[in-house]
C-alpha cells in the first residue's frame, strides 16, 4: 500500500469515527430531550391528580350535571395518571417506581376527604414528616 492509500484510509477512518460520534451526540440529545418531555408531562398530570379534591370541594353547583363533568375530569386524570405511570416505568423502571408516594398520596388525600378530615391534619403532617425523614437518611445514606 502506498502512501496516499494510506492517507485516504486514514482519513476515511477518522471521518467515520467523527460522524459516529456526532451521530452518538445527537442521539444522546434526542432521548434526553424526550425523556424530559416524559417527565415534565407526567409531573403535569401529577399536579392535575392532586388537584382533584380541590376541584371537587370548590365545585360551583352540586347538580347531576356538575358531578358527571367532575366524575368525567376524574377519569380522564387517572386514565392520564395511568398511561405516563406505564410510559415511566417502561422508560425508567426507577422513575416508574412511584408506588409508595402514589399510595402516601392517596392515603393523605383520602383522609382529607373525609367528613371531618381537618381532624386528620395533624396526623397526616406527622406521617408526610416521617416519610421525609426517611428519604432524608436515605439520601444521606447513599452520598
Amino acid at each position: 500500500m502506498d502512501t496516499n492509500s494510506l492517507i485516504a484510509l486514514l482519513t476515511a477512518i477518522i471521518a467515520g469515527t467523527v460522524a459516529l460520534i456526532g451521530y452518538s451526540f445527537a442521539q444522546f440529545a434526542n432521548r434526553r430531550e424526550r425523556k424530559s418531555k416524559l417527565f415534565a408531562e407526567a409531573l403535569a398530570v401529577i399536579y392535575e391528580y392532586q388537584e382533584l379534591p380541590f376541584r371537587i370541594r370548590r365545585r360551583a353547583a352540586s347538580d347531576g350535571v356538575t358531578r358527571a363533568a367532575l366524575g368525567g375530569l376524574t377519569s380522564d386524570v387517572m386514565t392520564k395518571l395511568g398511561f405516563y405511570l406505564a410510559w415511566l416505568h417502561m422508560e425508567s423502571p426507577e422513575v416508574g417506581a412511584l408506588h409508595a408516594e402514589r399510595m402516601l398520596c392517596l392515603s393523605v388525600m383520602r383522609r382529607e376527604l373525609y367528613p371531618w378530615g381537618f381532624l386528620y391534619r395533624r396526623a397526616n403532617r406527622r406521617l408526610l414528616d416521617r416519610e421525609r425523614q426517611v428519604r432524608a437518611d436515605e439520601a444521606t445514606r447513599l452520598e
